[in-house]
């Protein structure tokens, strides 16, 4: 138990780093008065994911409080299950930011996507679908 307190705080540290970076981020856009559709996605996908990993860190800080393991045989199925279909959807938007980089560019104002901008869309596409996907289930098999 106290090993999982320490996984969940490693988890809330984490959090906090990137909420921080997407803070600096976004002030450093705002003194330099750099207000494009690009770095407005780029400040709001890290927040939203901010919001889900609190979310995740809340949840199971109360189950551990209670006494329950981290893990369980139920956590990890819900894990998987999220993991799983989010690994289907990751291959299909890897092939659509490919096709449509033109488009994504643009949002950018660039001709096309530099590597670090197809990167940071893919991953945040990912992330976001896994917990939005992870939420679905927790929800779901508790009813």
């Amino acid at each position: 138990m106290r090993n999982d307190k320490f996984r969940l705080a490693i988890m809330a540290i984490l959090n906090a780093v990137l909420l921080i970076g997407a803070l600096v981020f976004g002030a450093d856009s705002f003194i330099r008065k750099e207000f494009n559709l690009g770095n407005v996605i780029s400040f709001v996908i890290p927040l939203i994911l901010v919001v889900f990993i609190t979310l995740f860190i809340i949840k199971n800080y109360r189950e551990v409080k209670k006494g329950m393991p981290l893990e369980n045989q139920r956590s990890k199925t819900i894990i998987e299950k999220a993991a799983t279909k989010t690994f289907y959807f990751s291959l299909f938007w890897l092939i659509i930011i490919g096709w449509l980089q033109k488009y994504f560019a643009k949002i950018f104002n660039a001709q096309n996507l530099t590597a670090n901008q197809a990167i940071g869309i893919g991953i945040s596409g990912i992330a976001i679908v896994f917990f939005i996907l992870w939420f679905y289930y927790e929800r779901k098999n508790r009813i």
